[in-house]
């Protein structure tokens, strides 16, 4: 059976090039190991989206990069809510999608990868068939009220906790989410929890309790398919099948 769906998934800052003293080098097991992105490829997901290609880009240097030479990095990054790999992630996932004969494409991205699915949210909208914005780093200051006139009644999937202390929830997800409501966003769904806990029953800690992860790391929920809207309870997988049921 051929395809007709394609997700994308965009790494986090930790997964791009590694730049090495001899030079720039790719490795793309990088962006597919550092994190469970082979779920993707597993029995239930695939069985849920009834099959689907999966394209995990690797970014030369990272997706926040404004012009393609990390000038805005200084141990940290000095964004601007801009990319440098707007154009040519657009063309790459075109031309992806053209190859495999996808018919629609689901953007999903933790961190880094989060700030570059809400560029391209913003910057292509409708033209994608659904986002998942997993504790996505574009500072709410840098979204004009025009932005997000655009992106209001796209499907919009975020997940975060609200100890990250990484990408502060404040400063981010949730004022994005008040104005994208304020604005009468329609199809947007919201997953949050308190902290990012082992769920598994694997991790535990000496005293038998779950173990408490980075609360950085909210895509450990996404790739275990452990979220739960906090309106609706639908968890994620389910309400990308659903995007994909709705497209004629």
């Amino acid at each position: 059976q051929i395809s007709e769906t394609l997700v994308v998934w965009l790494h986090g800052l930790g997964e791009g090039a590694a730049k090495l003293e001899q030079g720039e080098r790719t490795d793309p097991r990088i962006p597919c190991l550092a994190a469970k992105v082979t779920a993707l490829a597993g029995e239930e997901f695939q069985t849920l989206v009834k099959g689907a290609h999966v394209l995990v880009p690797q970014c030369p240097t990272y997706w926040m990069d404004s012009d393609g030479r990390c000038s805005n990095w200084d141990g940290k990054i000095d964004a601007d809510g801009t990319s440098y790999y707007t154009a040519s992630l657009h063309e790459l996932i075109a031309s992806y999608k053209a190859r495999c004969g996808a018919k629609k494409v689901l953007i999903a991205g933790c961190s880094n990868g989060g700030y570059m699915g809400m560029v391209l949210a913003s910057t292509y909208g409708g033209e994608y068939d659904g986002y998942v914005l997993i504790c996505e780093a574009m500072p709410d200051r840098f979204l004009s009220d025009a932005q997000l006139e655009r992106i209001k009644d796209l499907p919009l999937y975020f997940i975060y906790a609200d100890n990250d202390p990484l990408v502060i929830p404040a400063l981010h997800e949730k004022p994005t989410i008040r104005r994208l409501r304020e604005m009468g966003a329609c199809r947007l769904h919201v997953s949050t929890t308190a902290a990012v806990m082992d769920r598994s029953g694997l991790y535990k800690n000496p005293d038998g309790t779950a173990r408490q992860y980075f609360g950085h790391a909210s895509w450990i929920y996404f790739f275990n398919n452990e979220t739960a809207c906090d309106q609706c309870s639908v968890d994620v997988w389910h309400w990308m099948a659903r995007q994909l049921d709705q497209i004629q």
